[in-house]
């Protein structure tokens, strides 16, 4: 009955059981055991327990002793080092743990070993899990781009990683134990001090800002985040904290704020209205100059639309182009707001969508262009010279109306095209020398004289003179002023054919001949009066009265018959007396 005990109990055990004799044969071997080894008991009986049990050592992979022939050796229970693999029946390898108790009869003497076993696959597989899980944590703490520290409930540093001491430049040994406020400029010292038994009151702390001291004096800001960590009766056990160096953003920050700040007084005090409105047009920030410009408020035009400033039934012909906005193009147009006091204002807004979806624009009061433009139009209109511009490239982009009334070419016949290409070709070498002087120089060119087609195939005599006005960015051209004269030309040639003639009638003819005022004065006479009167050609008797060639009574007869002819008109035959 107690054999019978015995092998109920062998048989029950979780653990697997061999017992062996005092030879180290196998008596006994439970189920569990049998799973372990995957020998069957009916195949182990009578056998060394070294040819069923056959253990290496895990890391060196080289056999160990067998626990029983140790147990029968010295007598005393004995129990397996760690990492012990087991080699199946099947040649696969089990970690085990096991222990061999000596079996001793009443006279105290050995007579068999019981050894006591344990498959350890799962504990082994967790074991490695935990070290490899707390060889990651190592790495992380020692590696994490992140400083941690740990403090104690006083604020004295206890444990710091690597990072940590990199980002400071001090050795490990030169802060633990430190009050974390000896690491801090003065200020955020105090500040830390104030706010750490907060930080233990609500176990946790996020974003709090302050500036740090590096071993070398130069300052770092960092933003600190922290928990408390609790023992298992969650008492204070240490804090948890992290910290990154936002020097570079603060940096940034303080810069991007000073820009901000010469951005805003850049918009306030510029010339130009500046609206800002967000994705469906209602504005969220305008300049001072937008409230001069529209008679509204600031605080009126953040609640209104952009579309608010401009009349409906412009809206209706001229809507705004939000399509080309979005498409990334910048937007220059000429258009027309109406005032909080219903005037209207033409402006020329030009408009561009900015990355975060917002519109900018820009609007610039034309008011007094527009009126300087009619007024130069208007002028330009009435003017007989001709105002011709030509761009950068030497083509007509703007003709005054004088210019089509002068040659008969109308704009489109113009535009584009070269003014060299209406000159005649005999004068064209000289004036594209003046041109090309006046298309790189800075100043005005010289008047030319010369000739150009009109329409209808006739020529027309004009003299020009150009002015450079490329870098004006109200002009960016040439500007040619033209005038015709033809018709002086020509006059100019009748004057000399009648000075031709004159001579030929007069001065050379043989006859005395006398131009007279109706006074009696002596206007011209030719070389024959003098001839006549045997007077000097050189005494030249010009303004004298008639009485230079007659005697005062032929004079007075003279007198008498300039009266007549004044009053009825010539022709009059008469003769007189002239005195030498």
């Amino acid at each position: 009955e107690s054999e019978k005990l015995f092998r109920t109990t062998l048989y029950s055990i979780g653990d697997g059981v061999i017992t062996t004799d005092s030879d180290g044969k196998i008596v006994n071997m439970n189920n569990i055991a049998s799973e372990i080894t995957g020998w069957k008991e009916t195949e182990v009986k009578e056998k060394y327990l070294s040819e069923v049990f056959k253990i290496i050592n895990e890391d060196t992979m080289l056999p160990v002793e067998n626990p029983v022939e140790t147990v029968l050796r010295e007598g005393y229970i004995v129990g397996l080092a760690n990492h012990t693999l087991l080699i199946r029946k099947d040649g696969k390898q089990v970690p085990i743990s096991d222990s061999g108790s000596p079996i001793k009869n009443d006279d105290n003497k050995i007579i068999g070993v019981v050894l006591v076993f344990r498959d350890q696959t799962e504990e082994r597989a967790q074991e490695k899990m935990m070290i490899e899980s707390e060889e990651r944590f190592r790495l992380l703490y020692e590696n994490a781009p992140l400083s941690y520290q740990s403090l104690d409930i006083n604020g004295n540093l206890i444990d710091v990683n690597q990072t940590w001491l990199q980002s400071l430049g001090y050795e490990r040994d030169e802060v633990i134990g430190h009050h974390f406020s000896e690491f801090m400029t003065a200020q955020s010292g105090e500040l830390i001090k104030n706010r750490f038994p907060y930080f233990l009151k609500i176990g946790e702390i996020h974003n709090f800002e302050f500036e740090m001291i590096r071993k070398d004096g130069t300052h770092m800001f960092v933003s600190y985040e922290g928990k408390i960590g609790h023992d298992k009766l969650g008492n204070f056990k240490q804090t948890h904290c992290i910290f990154s160096d936002i020097t570079d953003r603060k940096s940034y920050e303080d810069s991007l704020r000073a820009n901000e700040e010469k951005y805003r007084m850049l918009l306030d005090f510029a010339t130009d209205a500046f609206f800002q409105c967000d994705q469906s047009t209602f504005l969220i920030t305008v300049n001072n100059k937008a409230t001069e410009l529209t008679g509204y408020t600031k605080e009126e035009l953040l609640k209104m639309n952009l579309k608010e400033l401009f009349p409906q039934k412009v809206l209706e012909t001229n809507p705004l182009q939000f399509d080309l906005l979005r498409s990334g193009k910048t937007v220059k147009k000429e258009r027309t707001i109406i005032r909080k006091n219903g005037n209207l204002v033409d402006v020329e807004m030009m408009s561009k969508q900015m990355p975060d979806g917002t519109i900018q624009s820009f609007f610039r009061d034309i008011t007094e262009l527009k009126e300087s433009e009619e007024r130069f139009t208007s002028i330009v209109r009435g003017l007989s010279d001709m105002i011709i511009i030509v761009d950068g490239n030497g083509k007509i982009f703007y003709q005054s109306p004088s210019v089509t009334k002068t040659l008969g070419y109308a704009e489109t016949e113009m535009f584009g095209r070269s003014p060299l290409e209406f000159v005649v070709e005999e004068d064209k070498i000289n004036v594209e020398i003046e041109f090309k002087e006046v298309m790189t120089a800075s100043n005005s060119g010289i008047p030319t004289l010369y000739n150009v087609y009109c329409k209808d195939g006739s020529k027309c005599s004009i003299e020009t003179a150009g002015v450079n006005m490329l870098g004006n960015p109200a002009v960016k051209g040439v500007v040619l002023f033209s005038r015709d004269v033809t018709a002086r030309l020509k006059a100019s040639l009748l004057e000399k054919e009648n000075a031709k003639l004159f001579e030929d009638l007069i001065i050379k003819n043989t006859e005395p001949i006398l131009i007279l005022s109706f006074e009696g004065k002596i206007l011209f006479a030719n070389p024959a009066c003098y001839k006549l009167a045997e007077i000097e050609e050189s005494a030249n008797i010009t303004g004298l009265l008639l009485s230079v060639f007659m005697s005062e009574q032929e004079s007075a007869k003279a007198f008498e018959d300039l009266g007549e002819l004044q009053r009825f008109g010539g022709p009059l035959s008469r003769d007189y007396e002239i005195k030498t």
